[in-house]
């Protein structure tokens, strides 16, 4: 077996043992063990109760905030950071880019600020050369109707949607 071949199987074999990791750990009467995803494994108890354990997760998890919630797959992670100010943002993205941005205002009325956002979002495509169309929009979500504006930037094999 060459070199090269024989690195590219420990390059894998590496790869692969972080899938199997025990990324998680359940404690039990006091009692801790490491646990991975999908993964049996035997927790004994001081009085020498063997317990089967295997971790799942749901293929949707709920994400709660302060004013809005919402089920998302599993394999991507929503997270909700303090910006100060009485500002919050949650964010969920997938490895492609395409994402969801929620910004919570608790001090004051962010509609003044649309504008801004739509131009700090397309403002590097619209320098280089992409079309630019916006109008306004409107969801309703509950008994609550959010009013704003959708950009679209385009550009050859390219097309680009925000809503804010």
């Amino acid at each position: 077996m060459n070199k090269s071949l024989q690195i590219l199987i420990i390059i894998v074999i590496v790869s692969f043992s972080s899938l199997n990791a025990e990324d998680y750990v359940i404690t039990i009467n006091g009692i801790s063990k490491e646990i991975g995803l999908d993964k049996e494994t035997i927790l004994i108890l001081p009085d020498g109760t063997s317990l089967n354990l295997t971790l799942h997760q749901k293929e949707y998890l709920l994400f709660t905030g302060d004013f809005f919630s919402f089920e998302h797959k599993n394999e991507y992670k929503a997270n909700r950071n303090d910006l100060g100010d009485g500002v919050f943002q949650t964010m969920i993205a997938t490895p492609l880019g395409t994402g969801i941005l929620v910004q919570e205002y608790m001090q004051m009325n962010p509609t003044h600020l649309v504008d801004f956002m739509l131009n700090e979002l397309t403002k590097e495509e619209v320098d280089y050369g992409y079309e630019y169309s916006e109008e306004k929009v409107s969801k309703k979500v509950g008994d609550i109707t959010f009013t704003g504006k959708q950009a679209v930037t385009t550009y050859p094999g390219e097309e680009w949607t925000r809503i804010v």
